[in-house]
């Protein structure tokens, strides 16, 4: 009898999340698309960082790399931790070469974000004596 009480809840909660989005997809929906990062980040203006082009899909999986030179960067998925902080889960399999004042980067790095507006994303890697913000326009 429990066994067919179990399988009535599962198969209950399997058809109500039917045709459902998660809440984690449709939080991910403000960031889908190409964004293109202007040529200095905010923290370190003797850097060069206009050449990184940043895609993110629906599903939350992401491709940083070199738009200019064709190089790769970084890529995997992204997780929302709270409105202020994301979580990259980056691919290290074959290529893992973070954007350059990244170079403390791990393969799953929390980093801080801002929407200054809906076209303009900032976004920051804190280390232990850094900051590097890399900013970040939307690509119609």
């Amino acid at each position: 009898m429990k066994e067919r009480l179990v399988l009535v809840l599962i198969c209950m909660m399997a058809l109500c999340s039917c045709g459902k989005k998660s809440e984690t997809s449709e939080n991910l929906s403000v960031f889908e698309g190409n964004w293109q990062c202007a040529e200095t980040p905010l923290e370190h203006p003797e850097y060069y960082t206009g050449y990184l082009m940043w895609v993110i899909n629906e599903d939350g999986s992401f491709s940083m790399y070199d738009a200019e030179a064709g190089n790769p960067g970084i890529r995997g998925d992204i997780q929302i931790i709270s409105d202020k902080e994301l979580e990259l889960h980056c691919d290290t399999e074959e290529d893992f070469d973070p954007p350059v004042t990244w170079q403390s980067m791990e393969e799953k790095q929390a980093v801080s974000y801002a929407f200054i507006t809906d076209k303009e994303l900032h976004v920051s890697l804190v280390s232990e004596n850094d900051k590097a913000t890399l900013v970040f326009s939307k690509v119609e």
